[in-house]
Parts: C-alpha cells; structure tokens; sequence
C-alpha cells in the first residue's frame, strides 16, 4: 500500500509539472500560470532568504510576468525569500541597479555590456559592477515595411534611399538602442535618412503598429518577440514584409555589442518566404557583484530548475530556454556572470 501511495504521488506531481508548462500565446492563459506553481515541489531551507526588489519593464506584459515568473521560482525554491516587483525601463533599470538602489532587474544584456564599457547610456561614467544570473528571453530585429516597397533589404533601403517615414521605436529605450545601432552598422545616422527625404519618428511599439495600419509610416525597425501579434494585425489592413538583414551586418551586431543570433522560423508568419536570419537583444536578470554568491546561485538554481513553468507564464521564455542549447547563459561571456550562478552553471554542465 505504501509502494502504491509513493507511485501515485509521483505521478500526480508530474502532472501538476506539466499542466503548468505548456507554451501559450494567450495573455490570460499566461497570467494563469503565475499561480500554477506547485512549491512543494522545489522547497530548498539550504539557502538563506532572498530580500530583493525586481525592476522589470514598464507596460506590456512579456517583462511583467516573466519577471514575475522569475520571482516565483525564487519564493518557492528559497522559503522566507520576499521579491518585490517594481516597474522600469531596459536602460534605468541597469542604472538604478548599478547605483545600489535596487537589487535586480531585467535588462538587455548589451546594456550590461555598454555599462562595463562606458559607452551609450554610459559614455563617460563606466561602471563594472554588473552581473547576469540568467538568461530568459530576448527581442528580436524585425525591420518590416510595406509589401510594395521597391526595396527588400536594409541595404537596399540604404542604396535606394527611399522618402518615406520610419520609427525607430521610443527614443532612448533599449530597442532603439539596438536599431540607432543597426543604421549606424550600415554607415548611416538618422540624420542621414532626413537629408535624404526621408523622416525618422520616435514611438513605442502600440502607438508605431497604429501609424503603420493609419499608412502615417511605411516602416518600422522593430524589436519584440515573435510572433508579435501587432504585425500579424498590421498585415490584414496593409500586407507587409519582412527587410533582409546582411549576414554580415549581423555578425557585427554581435561581435561588436554582444547581440545573440537567431533565426525566425518561416512558418512564424505568413509573409516569409523563407527562415530569417536576425539578431537579439537578450533579456537576463542582472544583480550587482555586492549580491552574495549563495543567493546568485539560488536565483539561478531556481531559473534554470523551472523553465518549463516559465514557458507556461510566457511564450516568450520558449523561444530562449528551449529553442536555443544552454540558452540561458550560453551567450554570455563567463566574466560578466554572477559568480555564484556562474558555480551552479558549471556544476550542472552548462558552462
């Protein structure tokens, strides 16, 4: 009977791990799964209490809840731990961490680079404190314009010179960053595209969709998530398609500002002809070097522990977690690893 009660519990905790896990698209289905958890099955009273406030981003949903996603992991791994989420932007939020007045954040891991670097939102104020727990996600360059465009590719927009109207997302963000950064890779400047006719405007993503769908726009050099339902909505008012990046444009992206590398399935939407070749910011949460070891290596333990459970809170965790080997450090370079999540990454094989 005994024997019985131990298979029976065995397997009615699979099934709680997988009715928890499974990749939806949906935003409530996704909210849902915050509260899926199951927390007697990583309880771990080894580590001492984790006491941190989480910056994420401000608006939308993929930052909010995989951030949440993240703090529950930690909350259920480590009894007594209390993480509270506050909400930020990719640039501050490495700032305001790097300052010491708060204690996590998402950001994207080029910001973490720039900081060490002392350059963008850092350019004369370096600072080398900065450290990646993990990775859990990443945005991906998908310039897009109108279908009719003469032009199919991002050099062949810069050899055609069009006079049309672009947004290169909110200024001052973490995605225009990257996209300020993909002209310039191109040996342009915004100032170059409004002398030759054209116009560059400045908005986030929401406001950006609906000046593509009222035709106030014909491009947008954008960065999410794919699929990012806004396109898909954009194209059933006015068919839109996607802009080649060079391979070797992506190449520098990488080796220059730390960007990773991805490919855009071709069945992910239906204007692609074929798979796309692009370039991604990743998302990691980021500590200080003042956060002991012991609570970087729960934090990771605890990430890397659940992944399936994160997939369930967001899509988003999929395409990084699972679609890419070791993704969630794999991209990083060991010196700007936490050197307690950088322990437990090596005892578990993936660095």
């Amino acid at each position: 009977m005994k024997k019985f009660l131990v298979v029976m519990l065995a397997f009615l905790m699979l099934f709680m791990m997988s009715a928890g896990c499974t990749p939806t698209s949906e935003e409530p289905q996704q909210s849902d799964a915050l509260n899926s958890f199951s927390p007697e099955e990583t309880n771990d009273t080894t580590f001492e209490p984790i006491v941190a406030s989480f910056l994420h981003g401000a608006g939308g949903s993929t930052w909010p809840l995989l951030s949440e996603g993240v703090a529950e992991c930690v909350r259920q791994l480590v009894p007594g731990s209390s993480i509270t989420m506050v909400p930020g932007g990719a640039i501050s939020n490495a700032q305001l961490v790097a300052s010491g007045e708060y204690e996590l954040c998402f950001t994207f891991y080029d910001t973490v680079l720039d900081a060490k670097n002392g350059r963008g939102a850092f350019e004369g104020a370096p600072c080398d404190n900065l450290r990646v727990i993990a990775c859990v996600f990443s945005t991906y360059s998908q310039p897009l314009c109108y279908a009719d465009e003469s032009f199919n590719s991002m050099a062949e927009f810069f050899e055609t010179k069009p006079k049309i109207s672009l947004s290169a997302h909110q200024q001052g963000s973490g995605v225009e960053t990257f996209n300020n950064r993909l002209i310039q890779a191109y040996g342009y400047t915004y100032e170059d595209i409004e002398d030759w006719g054209g116009k560059v405007v400045f908005a986030n993503e929401s406001d950006t969709l609906e000046m593509l769908k009222d035709g106030q726009i014909e491009m947008f050099l954008g960065g999410s998530t794919p699929p990012v339902s806004g396109n898909i909505d954009v194209n059933t008012t006015r068919p839109i398609k996607y802009l080649t990046i060079e391979s070797d444009v992506i190449d520098y992206m990488a080796n220059t500002y730390g960007y990773g590398k991805a490919t855009i399935p071709q069945d992910t939407y239906e204007w692609l002809e074929e798979d796309f070749d692009t370039f991604t910011a990743m998302i990691v949460v980021t500590c200080t070097t003042d956060m002991s070891d012991e609570a970087t290596y729960a934090i990771a333990k605890a990430i890397n522990e659940n992944i399936d459970y994160l997939c369930g809170v967001h899509n988003a965790a999929k395409l990084q977690l699972v679609d890419i080997e070791g993704g969630i450090i794999c991209d990083i370079n060991e010196e700007d690893i936490a050197a307690g999540a950088l322990k437990y990454y090596k005892e578990v094989g993936l660095k």
